[in-house]
């Protein structure tokens, strides 16, 4: 770089010697500030009076290119294109000068120079247009919940604006907050929350804009207010519950009363069997014990061999066999009960045993 800058010093010395020490044209329009997005190309022009000899550039302190009525210089370092041409009319001498791909590196100042001529400076400043982005394209909220939703730009030179559209309606700003931070090359990362509370389905944009290039850039998030569908399934959920603890409740008091009424039925049933064996057996007891005490031919069971046998008045036991055998003499009958013995009472005390 050193070498180039010696070259072109003594390239413009000489073309000072062949102009004759400031016989030289006077700049009519020098170059204007220009601002353009990284990867598009940045053009500067000079113009300057029909009597000029000689027209440098200087690009960030640098001698880009030299111009004399014989001959163009250009620096084989710079990615430019030189043009020139003269106004047939008035004879003005106009150098174009055009910046290929420009990145934010190429941001600086550059001058055109002219003998006996004050020098024309401008300004190149390169923008970057970053990324923009949502977290999410689609966010499912419930109606009358804030939430926040998060936009960031990365990249970007310089600082760009963030703005919200809310249902093609601009968000206040108060309804979020934006933070930037700078990062290396002179590049910033900007993130902006906005806090939504959505009434309904919501189409939510962010948008990055820088002011000066007019360059935005938008990104689009649906917010669906789920809050209906989700109640709705809550009181289907809640009916659901509250019917089937009910009919629970109804089955479980049911099998109760059943088995109460079962276990009362089958211990009435149990009372009622004991009450009839035990009158069973007493009738029978009593009815035997009738027989016994008045059908002196009634001939006990032969469960009742081991019993002791009663006791009559002037019995006389003969002979015990199997089950027994009671004789009676005579006289016994004259001390049986006074009641009226005969053959009829007996003949109706054998029927009944019999049955």
């Amino acid at each position: 770089m050193a070498g180039d800058t010696r070259f072109f010093g003594i390239h413009f010395v000489l073309l000072c010697l062949v102009s004759g020490y400031g016989v030289a044209g006077t700049i009519l329009q020098g170059p204007s500030n220009v601002t353009v997005l990284s990867g598009s190309d940045a053009t500067f022009q000079c113009t300057v009076a029909p009597t000029w000899s000689a027209i440098t550039w200087i690009y960030q302190g640098v001698q880009i290119v030299s111009i004399s009525p014989r001959e163009v210089t250009v620096d084989p370092n710079q990615n430019i294109v030189v043009q020139n041409f003269t106004n047939s009319i008035t004879r003005d001498f106009t150098s174009i000068v055009t910046f290929i791909n420009v990145q934010k590196s190429n941001s600086g100042r550059i001058q055109c120079f002219s003998l006996s001529s004050t020098n024309q400076e401008a300004f190149l400043s390169v923008q970057v247009k970053g990324s923009l982005d949502i977290a999410k394209t689609s966010l499912s909220v419930t109606i009358n919940t804030t939430v926040d939703v998060s936009c960031g730009a990365v990249g970007w030179s310089p600082i760009p604006i963030m703005t919200w559209v809310l249902n093609n309606t601009a968000a206040s700003s108060s309804e979020y907050t934006t933070t930037s931070t700078e990062i290396q090359g002179g590049l910033y990362n900007v993130n902006s929350i906005l806090k939504l509370t959505p009434l309904g389905n919501t189409r939510v944009t962010c948008i990055a804009r820088i002011e000066t290039t007019q360059q935005n850039s938008t990104v689009n998030i649906t917010v669906t207010a789920a809050a209906a569908a989700a109640s709705s399934t809550y009181d289907r959920t809640t009916v659901i519950i509250a019917v089937t603890v009910t009919l629970g409740c109804i089955l479980l008091i049911v099998l109760i009363i059943v088995v109460v009424v079962c276990c009362c039925r089958k211990e009435k049933q149990r009372e009622m069997s004991y009450q009839s064996t035990a009158w069973g057996a007493s009738a029978k007891n009593s009815i035997e014990q009738t027989y016994k005490d008045y059908n002196f031919e009634y001939e006990p069971d032969i469960s009742e061999v081991q019993r002791p046998l009663p006791s009559l008045p002037s019995l006389i036991y003969s002979s015990v066999s199997a089950p027994y055998t009671v004789t009676l003499d005579k006289d016994s009958f004259s001390q049986a009960p006074e009641k009226g013995w005969n053959d009829t009472f007996l003949r109706k005390i054998r029927h009944v045993t019999h049955v």
